[in-house]
Parts: C-alpha cells; sequence; structure tokens
C-alpha cells in the first residue's frame, strides 16, 4: 500500500445495530497508510422470515479503495439477487463473488469507479441491502455517482456511524490531501513502465533488433493505461483488487467464504476456530493454479509474490491477472474463487470476527478471541472492544516494528445471541 505518512491517523469509523439473533459491531482506522482502502457491509434479517439471514463482510483494498467501496455498496445486494440463495448460501456465495468482477469489468461502471477512486464514498441505500426483490435490480442501477456518506437506518439495524479517537496534530487527514500524491497503483504502474522501457533499451543494445524492443514499448504503454479487455476504450481499474471475507449467518448456520488474506475467527467456548485460511502464493495448491496460468512467483523482502507484485493469490478485482481467455476465472493468476466453509453454531459459540490483516498481522486468533471475551464479560460494549483492539495494534513507530501495526485496519465483531438478549451493541 505504498509510504507512510509522518503520524497515523487514529480517527475511527465506527458502527453498530443489531438484528433480531445477533448484535454487532466494528470499526475502521487508516493508520499510517497513505490512504484508506478498507470497506466493510453488515446487513441483518434478510430472510424470507422463516429463516433469518444476516450478511457481514470485510474487504481490504489494494491499488486504489476502489474496489473494496465497490464491494460495500453492491455485493449484499447481488448476493440477495442470485436465484439459489438463501437456499444455497455456498454456491451463492461463491457466485457474488465473480460477479462483483463481472460488474468492474462492465463499462458503465467505470466513472462510479472512479469517483470511489478518488476518495468518494460509496451511497448504500436501504433498498440495495435489505429487499430480495430490490436486490435483483442493483444491477440495472447503473453508473451512479458515489458520494457522502451511507444513510443510517435500512435493514443493519440502524448502522449508526460514529467517530471516535482524533486526527494527528498537524493538519491530520488534511496533511495527507494537501498536496495530493500520485495513487499506489499509478506509481506501481511507472514503476513497471521504467523496467519495461529499461529492458527494451537494453536488448537493443545487445544486438536483439528493435522488434523486441518495440514489443517491450507496446507492453509497457498497455500496463501504463491499466487496460483490462473491456474493448471500449475505457479506463477500467485493472490495478485496484480487494480480498474479501463474508460471513451469511442462516438460522442456527454460519457460512464464511475468503478469498485472500482477511480472515474469520469464531469464539467457541472461549477457544478460536479458525473459519477462514489466508490465501497467499506460496502455498502449493495456489502457486500451482499461478504456474498453470501463467503466471509467476518470486519472493521479495521474505514475502512470496504474484508476478513481483501481490502478496495474496485471491481477490476480487485486479484484473489484468484475469485476463486468459481461455482458463475459466477459479483457474487464473489471481481468483475471487472463494473458499467457502460451513459451520452448525451451537450454546458454546459467542460471537465471531472479521478483520483485515492490518488486525492479524500483529494478534493471533486467539488473542483476539480472548481480548473481546474478557471486555464483554467486563461489560464492555461491542464498539468499545473494537475500537481498544485497534489502538492495540496500532504500531508507534513505524521503523521500529517493520511496518507491522502500520496497514489500515477494520475489525468486526458479531454477538450471537437469542433475541431476549439483544440489546445496545
Amino acid at each position: 500500500m505504498g509510504a507512510y505518512l509522518s503520524q497515523p491517523i487514529t480517527e475511527k469509523e465506527v458502527f453498530y445495530g443489531a438484528g433480531s439473533d445477533v448484535g454487532y459491531a466494528g470499526a475502521s482506522m487508516q493508520g499510517w497508510r497513505r490512504h484508506m482502502e478498507d470497506a466493510h457491509v453488515a446487513a441483518t434479517d434478510l430472510g424470507d422470515g422463516a429463516t433469518t439471514v444476516s450478511v457481514f463482510g470485510v474487504f481490504d483494498g489494494h491499488g486504489g479503495s476502489e474496489v473494496s467501496r465497490f464491494c460495500q455498496k453492491y455485493f449484499a445486494a447481488q448476493l440477495s439477487g442470485i436465484p439459489s440463495f438463501p437456499a444455497d448460501v455456498g454456491a451463492s456465495l461463491s457466485a457474488a463473488f465473480h460477479k462483483m468482477d463481472d460488474m468492474l469489468r462492465d463499462c458503465s461502471y467505470h466513472r462510479e469507479l472512479a469517483g470511489m477512486r478518488n476518495g468518494a464514498r460509496p451511497v448504500v441505500s436501504a433498498a440495495m441491502v435489505a429487499g430480495m426483490g430490490d436486490a435483483a435490480e442493483g444491477e440495472e442501477k447503473k453508473g451512479g455517482e458515489g458520494g457522502g456518506d451511507p444513510p443510517a437506518g435500512g435493514r443493519d439495524g440502524g448502522a449508526p456511524v460514529a467517530r471516535a479517537g482524533s486526527r494527528p496534530r498537524g493538519g491530520g487527514r488534511g496533511a495527507a490531501t494537501t498536496n495530493p500524491a500520485p495513487s499506489e497503483a499509478v506509481l506501481w504502474q511507472l514503476n513497471v513502465v521504467r523496467r519495461l522501457i529499461s529492458g527494451a533499451q537494453r536488448g537493443r543494445g545487445r544486438g536483439r533488433g528493435s522488434a523486441n524492443g518495440n514489443a517491450r514499448m507496446a507492453a509497457a504503454y498497455r500496463v501504463s493505461r491499466g487496460e483490462d479487455g473491456c474493448g471500449h476504450g475505457c479506463e477500467g481499474t485493472s490495478h485496484a483488487g480487494a480480498t474479501a471475507v463474508v460471513a451469511v449467518k442462516r438460522g442456527a448456520e454460519l457460512f464464511v467464504a475468503n478469498a485472500g488474506d482477511s480472515r474469520g475467527v469464531l469464539a467457541r467456548g472461549g477457544a478460536a476456530v479458525a473459519m477462514s485460511k489466508d490465501h497467499k502464493p506460496g502455498l502449493k495448491d495456489e502457486k500451482a493454479r499461478i504456474f498453470k496460468a501463467g503466471g509467476f512467483v518470486s519472493e521479495i523482502a521474505n514475502q512470496d509474490r504474484v508476478n513481483g507484485n501481490l502478496n495474496v493469490s485471491r481477490a476480487i478485482g485486479d484484473l489484468k491477472y484475469k485476463s486468459n481467455k481461455k482458463l475459466a476465472p477459479r483457474e487464473q493468476i489471481i481468483t475471487a474463487e472463494p473458499e467457502v466453509r460451513h459451520f452448525d453454531l451451537t450454546g458454546d459459540d459467542r460471537f465471531f470476527v472479521l478483520a483485515c490483516d492490518g488486525v492479524w498481522d500483529v494478534m493471533t486468533n486467539q488473542e483476539v478471541v480472548d481480548w473481546v471475551g474478557r471486555r464483554l464479560d467486563q461489560g464492555a460494549a461491542l464498539r468499545e472492544i473494537c475500537v481498544e483492539i485497534l489502538d492495540n495494534c496500532l504500531a508507534g513507530d513505524p521503523k521500529m516494528t517493520k511496518g507491522i501495526g502500520c496497514d489500515n485496519m477494520t475489525i468486526l465483531i458479531v454477538e450471537l445471541r437469542q433475541p431476549a438478549e439483544n440489546g445496545e451493541a
């Protein structure tokens, strides 16, 4: 995600609410990063009345904020509109992940995506995350200009949004935007172009002729344009992506879909139960798919990276890694195909946590479960606990921690409880 600020932005977006059988709260913090690229979704009571269904998700963007914000705006509505939902949650989740990629390729959304990339927040209407009927119209409501804060109200239990914490002295958020720097996606593109041009020049110097150099120059131009193969000459969003972890609670069942290294953890009898697996390029199955699709994995600064860039092997977006028309979506270098796990909830299950790697890089699954459980026992509200965990994870000095605790951070805690126990989150 690029360079750090001189001081962290510790102001937090806090959100909370309740459904008929859950209470939830979450918090997001920009931290040391130059841009905030995390987003979330929380939509309760989406079922048909006979079965209670709720959807929660955390999206961790990279290369820009547009994909995570796009998922925040459209994911729940698209999931609800899939014919197999909620009867077959697993298949519906997989379809919804790939649907996001399809929509990102659609030129009619690219102006909206550009607005999200430039800092506009998505507008999420109650209808977009609530009703089955309205959700089916989600794809037709195209080209809207994102802007403003998501309105309160709707099926997310009111989902009030508050601000907690403070901005750094000496400018805060304004200091980061007074002289806007190029986006990290643009900087990455320029770096690739520079290397390609350098390679072309070296090739000519060794007598390889101009054909190879021209080919490299053409490739450099395509990279700099961010072409995603839409065929309409529009800019697209081929360099931005987002990891995603989404949990769907259907009655006493929990389905968790994950693509990337955001993570879900269930507190069962005080023990942390992993609800997802981090998808990293060095994993055997992930590496095999990457190689088969024509990519490569290289180790840079002790991290395995896809094509020398991404340190995750699955994500929504990153369309430039998904351009092989001979391969199915799940077979691409980077795939949005989620790994879906199913859990039958029991009386021992107290809560679950969804968070991005900015949290999990600092705290273990068990440490988070212990922290949340202890503070709940002490009577703390979920939203207070979320703020505390983010403060605990924030590094005091990026140089001392080598970047650990310096990422954007988002955490969402969902308390599993009976309707009679529902109260203030």
